[in-house]
């Protein structure tokens, strides 16, 4: 009995998590390259501003900003691609613009927290 109910937990959770795959990956444009070099590099840029954080003493000012902002960098991938889904139907021409920006910006935000 135990054991039914534990599997039908993990079936349920699996299915919540398909869910909010196919929707993010939708409202994102799919998970490609540029989408996952990204959030390499978001994450990338995390730590080394953590770590820079840590070693200049002013944690406390960095994590919840860090967070804040690169939210706001997948809400402005999601409209991107909301705008080429709109005008271009069939391109990811702002998507892409908005995606190669940001992934430039977190490498030379990486580059700076390492200096």
């Amino acid at each position: 009995m135990e054991r039914e109910v534990a599997e039908m937990k993990i079936t349920k959770l699996i299915d919540v998590l398909m869910a909010v795959k196919k929707i993010t990956g939708e409202i994102l444009g799919g998970c490609d390259d540029l989408l996952l070099a990204l959030l390499i590099f978001m994450a990338i840029e995390y730590i080394t501003c953590t770590l820079a954080g840590i070693y200049n003493k002013k944690i406390k000012e960095i994590t919840l900003d860090k967070i804040i902002k690169k939210s706001c960098i997948i809400l402005l991938v999601a409209g991107g691609n909301v705008i080429d889904l709109l005008i271009f139907q069939n391109g990811n021409v702002i998507r892409t613009a908005v995606l190669s920006f940001y992934i430039s910006s977190e490498g030379l935000g990486i580059l700076e927290n390492i200096t």
